[in-house]
């Protein structure tokens, strides 16, 4: 009879620790509005006086810190510590609410985001999904794919993050939500813009644009701007920024498009207009490019000193933009480290909870077997064996699991690491150039005379050609920008090789597969042109123009070296 009352006892205890929780009348008004309005549901949540949380349950309380992580991540509201998500999922991975147990992987992803530690965000985030793999969790599958993707696509793992966004895009179709679905073909379509596949993100753009919610539209309809500047079509990319105006959206990098633009019009006015109103608040990029158009302007209006003021600040925000760059190379050194040691320490700890464990099942299993007798103890022995098996089956997986996401996240590293090595090099490409085009600002600061003395030292086969009207022409196309034919192309080519011998013979009997651009660029090169006009001229970006300098010095000296060397070379040829 004992042991019959025994086993009631269990049985209701049991069932007592499975029945939902019930919360605080506030708290639940929270967890209804805490997806359709933030605002709200942190208003009710701080109305929560903590004489009354001190009264509820363990659980209440942790679900309520958990709740309080949710809403701000809703805000925006940037997370500045661990400490007290790492404690919401230590209580959840023993609970027992899977769902529960999700969002706070998921939130622990979102907290080390936060703090730039991509290699633990993107393991929890991947933790996240593994406890959904067998579930209709569609929405923090969706989200969590979706942060894996942004995370990879910004450490320029793009074909991984491409994989992360379609799962996202596959979870959003599941749950039909637009929104959603916006959203991950707006991430692909970044992915393809950073690959420089033009096409192809314009594509997914206008698929996000026609299936996404009516939320999304206009962030989709911003972004698309600078793919039609890409692909060569700057009407319409300033037809679309105007639609956006109107409709007061306004963003930095849209008014930076509008100043090149204008800027290639020849609409000077308006364009230091555009690039002033990013100096305030816009990015160290943004900011960069800014002064760089309006030193471009000043110096074609013969503004000289007002030139050299803006050639020195756009200077001075590239060489942050190169320590940033360092520095931001070096976080993510030492935030894989971390990540590294952190997985041997909970190794550590897991091996010493294993111990606990088999002591707390011991002493289970002792009581059980005073309580219930010899059959109760029987079946609950085959019980907890099973259960250990599990657990050990469990700490293996989750061992292989750490193990293979630090060897793709340390791969990944390297090659993301490269990737900003060869941005370091860009980049200290442009501060060059700017140096010298401010070098030659400051030399046309010199009397007329010093001119004409420098002008008899020319030969002068090459001061009749720097006189000539097909000279002018390209050396003045970035007043009209207006479309180089043909005839000039040839032109221009005539009159290289008459002033400089057999200048294209020599190029290509060095490369004979030199093609019809890498061609124009080396004419443009030696008559001295800058790289931004280059690049205009020729519908190409000034990175574009940078690569290909580089490849052709590689093919013309069979080695390795700077744009400089290649720009040296052909001034020398």
């Amino acid at each position: 009879m004992r042991i019959i009352l025994i086993i009631i006892l269990y049985i209701g205890i049991v069932s007592a620790c499975t029945q939902k929780p019930v919360y605080p009348e506030a708290m639940s008004q929270a967890i209804q509005c805490i997806e359709t309005s933030p605002d709200s549901a942190l208003l009710y949540l701080d109305g929560i006086p903590a004489s009354t949380l001190q009264t509820q349950p363990e659980e209440t309380n942790m679900y309520y810190k958990l709740l309080k992580i949710k809403v701000n991540d809703k805000l925006y509201h940037k997370h500045t510590s661990d400490s007290i998500i790492k404690e919401i999922v230590q209580f959840y991975d023993e609970y027992g609410d899977l769902h529960k147990q999700m969002e706070a992987y998921y939130y622990l992803g979102s907290v080390y985001r936060d703090l730039n530690d991509a290699p633990r965000a993107i393991k929890a985030f991947l933790h996240a999904t593994k406890l959904g793999e067998n579930t209709k969790e569609y929405g923090l599958m969706g989200k969590a794919h979706g942060q894996i993707c942004v995370l990879l696509d910004q450490q320029g793992v793009y074909n991984e993050a491409e994989k992360a966004g379609r799962k996202e895009l596959e979870y959003a179709i599941l749950r039909n939500d637009s929104i959603r679905i916006g959203y991950s073909l707006r991430n692909i379509a970044r992915i393809f813009h950073n690959k420089h596949e033009v096409d192809s993100a314009l594509y997914y753009y206008m698929e996000g644009y026609e299936k996404g919610a009516m939320r999304i539209k206009n962030i989709i309809l911003s972004e698309i701007p600078w793919i039609y500047y890409d692909k060569g079509e700057p009407e319409k990319a300033k037809s679309l920024i105007f639609e956006l105006f109107d409709k007061g959206r306004y963003s930095y990098n849209n008014w930076v498009l509008l100043g090149r633009i204008y800027t290639q019009e020849g609409e000077l006015d308006k364009a230091s207009d555009c690039f002033n109103k990013v100096l305030d608040k816009g990015s160290l990029y943004q900011k960069q490019d800014a002064y760089q158009g309006l030193f471009e302007q000043k110096a074609k209006l013969g503004n000289l000193q007002t030139a050299i003021v803006y050639a020195n600040k756009s200077l001075a925000f590239q060489d942050s933009i190169n320590k940033w760059t360092q520095t931001e190379a070096i976080a993510k050194i030492q935030a894989l480290y971390n990540f590294q040691s952190y997985e041997a320490e909970n190794n550590r700890l897991q091996e010493e909870n294993s111990r606990h464990q088999r002591w707390l099942l011991l002493l289970t299993c002792g009581l059980i077997i005073l309580a219930s007798g010899g059959y109760l103890y029987y079946n609950r022995l085959q019980h907890k064996k099973a259960k250990i098996l599990r657990l050990a089956r469990t700490a293996r997986m989750l061992k292989e699991l750490a193990y293979q996401n630090s060897s793709t996240l340390m791969e990944n590293e390297k090659q993301m690491i490269k990737d900003l090595q060869t941005r370091s090099q860009q980049l200290e490409d442009e501060k060059s150039y700017l140096q010298k085009r401010l070098l030659e600002v400051e030399a046309n600061l010199s009397s007329s005379t010093k001119q004409e003395t420098n002008d008899k030292k020319i030969p002068p086969q090459e001061l009749s050609f720097i006189n000539s009207g097909i000279y002018h022409t390209f050396h003045q196309w970035s007043e009209n920008s207006a479309k180089i034919t043909d005839e000039q192309w040839k032109e221009l080519h005539t009159a290289i090789d008459l002033t400089y011998p057999r200048f294209t013979d020599r190029l290509l009997t060095l490369y004979p597969k030199l093609s019809e651009i890498e061609l124009r660029i080396c004419y443009l090169i030696k008559i001295s042109l800058p790289l931004k006009t280059i690049a205009q001229m020729l519908n190409r970006s000034n990175s574009a123009i940078t690569n290909a300098r580089i490849r052709m010095y590689k093919k013309l000296k069979g080695k390795d070296g700077k744009a400089e060397f290649f720009d040296q070379f052909i001034a020398d040829l």
